[in-house]
């Protein structure tokens, strides 16, 4: 039996079959799936596809939307729109470099574990495996060695690249992203709220290479994305009981005073 999965490709300011995530998904072994494509161009302009855009896919569909949506934004109105019910959805960005025999992994895993809802690869970026982690209300630390298999969902996170997430969970009790999360955050609002209804996800035995912006960026460009990703745990955790709330601001001040004297810059321990 072949699973049905909808590959979702955000871009910006590339040409979509350009990127390494369509060029290498393009390429995976596809005997075990049907893998249905959506290309989702934020960039200013759109940009032409030709033919054989979707040869190496069951269906292929090309979206330009100029006012460059968040990704919060894109991600309900294609659970709503264009998922079905008994798809899993893989959510990717442009960086990302998909093995070949990644959906024979899935395969293989989805199977032997039909009641887990979500499937994670082991995202490495600069050397370091950093996804999935170990997470305490805003702190991560990565793992030396990754973890294999089933998991608990408590107290871990992961970034949504590479993520395989049921239909049957995102159209039933996922409550939907968080449109105030614009890009970061809405990795972790969804870890988040799946932990709450769910108790374990897989990791698959399969590893995701990715360009992590993060790590290439300045100090003065860090701090920045430091502090919208500490602006967007304020909302993340906005309804969650005053102790988890409180626990927050006390562990991201920890960390912007780690920051801070880390890279020398006091931007770290402004107010977004």
């Amino acid at each position: 039996m072949q699973n049905e999965i909808l590959a979702l490709i955000i871009v910006y300011g590339q040409i979509p079959v350009e990127t390494t995530s369509y060029k290498t998904l393009a390429a995976t072994r596809k005997t075990s799936a049907k893998v249905r494509l959506l290309m989702w161009d934020n960039s200013p302009e759109p940009h032409h596809t030709n033919e054989s855009f979707a040869l190496n896919f069951e269906q292929a569909t090309y979206i330009s939307t100029p006012e460059n949506f968040g990704l919060s934004t894109i991600y309900n109105k294609v659970i709503k729109k264009h998922l079905h019910h008994t798809e899993f959805l893989l959510l990717l960005d442009q960086d990302s470099e998909i093995p070949s025999d990644f959906f024979e992994h899935f395969s293989r895993h989805s199977s032997q574990h039909p009641e887990i809802d979500l499937f994670l690869p082991t995202i490495r970026a600069n050397g370091r495996f950093v996804s999935p982690l170990p997470y305490f209300y805003g702190w991560g630390r990565y793992w030396m060695t990754p973890r294999k298999g089933i998991q608990s969902s408590k107290f871990r996170c992961a970034i949504n690249s590479g993520m395989m997430i049921s239909g049957k969970y995102l159209k039933g009790d996922f409550s939907g992203y968080d449109e105030r999360l614009r890009f970061y955050g809405t990795d972790t609002q969804f870890m988040v709220t799946y932990a709450r209804s769910r108790k374990e996800f897989f990791i698959m035995d399969t590893t995701i290479d990715h360009d992590l912006s993060f790590f290439g960026a300045t100090s003065k460009n860090k701090a920045s994305k430091f502090l919208e990703m500490k602006s967007a745990y304020t909302w993340i955790y906005e309804k969650h009981p005053y102790y988890q709330r409180a626990l927050n601001i006390i562990v991201m001040s920890i960390v912007s005073i780690i920051y801070a004297l880390k890279h020398k810059s006091l931007s770290f321990l402004n107010k977004q």
